[in-house]
């Protein structure tokens, strides 16, 4: 019950922290349904459960809500501010509660009072803060003393709230019309349901996670873990297999070892040191294990990145699925019509030349073992013979032992041509593998679309991106089996918002799913992800910048109140406070699921020694540092003149700066 309820909280406050733009005039074409109430108030006063409005009212507005369940919510307003803003009318709600049609009654309407939240334009046209008025709603009840204090808020902010006087009796529709014409801001006893568009960016979100507040029962591993309600435990890998057309450093296999068998890995990579191309090799490494892979983030870019180097890795022949809004989710309905259509498996290849080429990749691989064991024992030897030829003066025994020596390594491979011989199986390997992943998913494809079940369910999953509505699209994913899409297309890579648009919540659909940018990710948007995978790979640097809220800390505490959440939990699971990589760090325990990127590749060394030493203890392995090399200044001051005026700008120093740019730009582009 305590992880529902976190839950829960985290969903409160993702929609209030995502339901920024707000009413300004209910009636407005955009509120729906829109119907004022008369009589008196009875929901939000908490009088009645339910009221019923009139039939042919019920008859139209609860099919619309629920045909565009995702797109759109159902509120309950109440407390008009009325009158003239910016030349403009106001007939505005103060308070927006989260309101639901009966299903046994289409006219019957009810509300929770507890799921309620502030209509920021009211904040912006008295342009106040929300702390006062949050505390003066604290429970959502709208009781005689809570109006009061509502009343003497307005008042200190300039409003008419004399109105208010007359609660619960609503005032009616010829009411607040008449007062929106009129100069002075007035605050209103009334009331109304309607229909309005919720955020583009949050609507799948806030969907998926009131679904998992419900069927707590079906949560996947990963999710109860880091909601706390399952411990993480320990286990051994059932192997060692490190297949990725790559070479990784020590860091790296350790990350890849743990995402095939703990259910939550931790990858610590500050800027520079490979976090892309690491989940670049877990993906590939997980496909040439015939599992399924997600990879999202909160921004496009990241997401973009990681898709190229995969390409990369595989000599540029794109093998993943882009899914998103826009240009990507009309690439990925052309990619599944060139599919059915034939155009992806023409260059097709046995079941058995498959087995071949994968057991070329296996072979390599150990002699890719047995060489890089060879050549660490040549290394050592030759460190110890290197002692031996070193020492001065050396006596008639050690004379013997030189002379022995010199005979041995006249006789043995150079470590140089070991070498060699070793990096001409790294890159075999690379190719081995990189042609073998390739081939692999067109074979997959080819064995897919041959049967009729497998191939009616790409063409539902057509269907279903087609689809503007979300309840509609939902129908036509419970219609296919989207696991047989995934083992054809394993790997699928998406922003964290558009994730509903193209896959359906379907509990560990993913063997692995990684989260890339993840000091970026609030704790709400990556829980639907969660609930989609069997293990989570969780990415990210705890020095870079953390995720923006703009919800009110008096608002988070009194969701948590109304939602039973303890002070111990408000602390662990902070929405404003904590991003999703500050709780994974404070939650895993095993040092074998954490790793952490220690080279860096990118910046300059001097500015990257900056970094190294403030934030990360300097341990960090610059790898561009050439000691024997001149290392050219981080900084370089340049002395513009020029004084400062009123405003403290100095011209001067802007015209040299733009100077410098277009000097900069012009040399990058004769690069």
């Amino acid at each position: 019950m305590a992880a529902t309820n976190v839950l829960k909280w985290l969903r409160e406050c993702y929609r209030d922290d995502r339901s920024r733009t707000g009413v300004g005039d209910f009636m407005s074409a955009k509120v729906l349904h829109r119907r004022i109430l008369k009589g008196n108030e009875q929901l939000a006063s908490a009088d009645l459960p339910e009221i019923v409005l009139p039939p042919s009212y019920g008859e139209k507005a609860a099919p619309h809500a629920a045909l565009y369940r995702r797109e759109q919510e159902v509120v309950y307003a109440c407390l008009f501010l009325c009158g003239t803003h910016e030349g403009k009318a106001v007939r505005a709600p103060l308070v927006f509660y989260q309101a639901e049609f009966s299903p046994e009654n289409n006219a019957a309407i009810s509300i929770q009072t507890n799921r309620w939240r502030i209509n920021p334009r009211v904040l912006e046209i008295l342009e106040t803060e929300s702390d006062t008025l949050s505390n003066n709603l604290r429970g959502g009840e709208l009781s005689e003393g809570v109006i009061g204090s509502i009343r003497d808020w307005a008042q200190q902010h300039g409003v008419n709230a004399d109105p208010l006087w007359q609660w619960p009796q609503l005032a009616d529709r010829n009411t607040l019309n008449a007062a929106a014409n009129e100069s002075q801001l007035s605050l209103h006893p009334a009331a109304g349901v309607g229909i309005i568009p919720r955020s583009i960016s949050s609507r799948g979100v806030l969907d998926e996670l009131d679904q998992l507040a419900d069927y707590q029962s079906e949560w996947s591993r990963p999710l109860r873990i880091m909601l706390g309600d399952e411990e993480m435990h320990d286990s051994e890998p059932e192997d060692d297999f490190m297949a990725v057309p790559a070479l990784l450093s020590q860091s790296q296999e350790r990350i890849l070892k743990s995402s095939r068998h703990h259910p939550v890995t931790l990858c610590h990579g500050p800027p520079g040191t490979g976090k892309s191309f690491t989940i670049a090799a877990i993906a590939l490494n997980h496909v040439a294990r015939g599992e399924s892979v997600l990879v999202a983030s909160r921004m496009d870019h990241a997401v973009d990145v990681v898709q190229e180097k995969i390409d990369t890795m595989l000599g540029g022949e794109e093998v993943t699925v882009r899914a998103g809004r826009r240009d990507h989710l009309s690439k990925l309905k052309r990619f599944i019509e060139a599919c059915l259509a034939g155009q992806m498996t023409s260059d097709l290849t046995s079941e058995t030349e498959l087995r071949r080429m994968f057991s070329e990749v296996k072979q390599t691989m150990r002699d890719l073992h047995a060489d890089e064991l060879e050549l660490e024992k040549e290394w050592s030897k030759a460190l110890a013979r290197g002692e031996v030829m070193a020492k001065p003066n050396p006596n008639i025994l050690q004379r013997i032992q030189r002379a022995w020596m010199e005979h041995r390594v006249k006789n043995r491979y150079l470590l140089l041509e070991l070498t060699a011989h070793l990096n001409d199986l790294y890159v075999q390997r690379e190719r081995q593998l990189g042609n073998y992943l390739r081939t692999q998913r067109k074979h997959l494809l080819k064995e897919t679309l041959a049967v009729t079940e497998t191939r009616r369910d790409f063409k539902t999953m057509l269907a279903a991106l087609r689809k503007y509505r979300g309840s509609e699209q939902e129908q036509m994913f419970r219609r296919m089996d989207v696991t047989s899409v995934l083992h054809a297309l394993p790997v699928w890579l998406t922003k964290l918002d558009d994730l509903h648009r193209v896959l359906p919540m379907e509990k560990e659909l993913f063997d692995v799913a990684i989260i890339d940018e993840s000091s970026q990710c609030d704790l709400a948007s990556v829980l639907p992800l969660m609930q989609r995978a069997k293990r989570i790979v969780i990415a990210g640097d705890i020095r870079q910048l953390r995720h923006m809220s703009f919800l009110a800390k008096a608002r988070q505490s009194t969701l948590a109140e109304e939602l039973g959440v303890s002070e111990e939990m408000q602390e662990k699971f902070n929405y404003r406070d904590v991003s999703l990589m500050d709780h994974a760090t404070a939650m895993v325990d095993s040092q074998n699921q954490i790793g952490f990127l220690n080279e860096h590749f990118r910046s300059s060394p001097r500015i990257i020694a900056f970094s190294n030493q403030r934030f990360y203890q300097n341990t960090l392995q610059i790898m561009r540092e050439r000691p024997w090399e001149k290392q050219s200044d981080a900084l370089r001051g340049v002395f513009c003149h020029g004084t400062r005026d009123d405003n403290g700008v100095n011209a001067a120093e802007i015209r040299a700066i733009v100077r410098n740019l277009r000097t900069l730009l012009k040399q990058s582009a004769d690069q």
